[in-house]
């Protein structure tokens, strides 16, 4: 016997198997995401700037950086008194690990006299303050 023709279960399977714009968004959004990983685990293994190569010098230059929001409200900046962008570059090192590094000139900026890095006495006083807000102790902070 063939069965009647339901219009109330005809529509609620339509409904449940069309397009839904939100669950799209969320799998391409969620797609993007992986690739965007995929790429900067590829450029980390090409041009790492790790924890303790940042330790050694501010290779990262705050005009210049893209960075997850997450990190950014995790580790915000603070600090004035010293090179606040590398201390939060430093903190977001050592919680998420090594970051990729592209060795191309991408931007120019120019120091003025009363820039923090135009001073290289307050400059070595702000990084050695940067040591101390990591954690370190008087003589390493002065080491580094």
């Amino acid at each position: 016997m063939a069965e009647s023709f339901n219009l109330n279960n005809f529509l609620q399977t339509y409904k449940t198997q069309t397009y839904d714009p939100t669950k799209q968004h969320a799998a391409a959004e969620e797609k993007m995401e992986q690739r965007l990983e995929q790429q900067a685990e590829q450029a980390v293994q090409q041009g790492a700037v790790t924890y303790r190569d940042l330790l050694a010098h501010n290779s990262i230059n705050c005009s210049s950086v893209l960075v997850k929001r997450e990190a950014v409200l995790r580790f915000p900046m603070e600090h004035d008194d010293s090179h606040e962008d590398y201390l939060t570059w430093l903190k977001i090192l050592k919680h998420y690990g090594p970051a990729a590094g592209i060795n191309k000139p991408y931007l120019k900026y120019r120091l003025t006299e009363n820039s923090k890095s135009r001073n290289k006495g307050k400059s070595a006083v702000m990084t050695y303050r940067v040591y101390r807000y990591m954690g370190y102790n008087i003589l390493q902070s002065a080491v580094f």
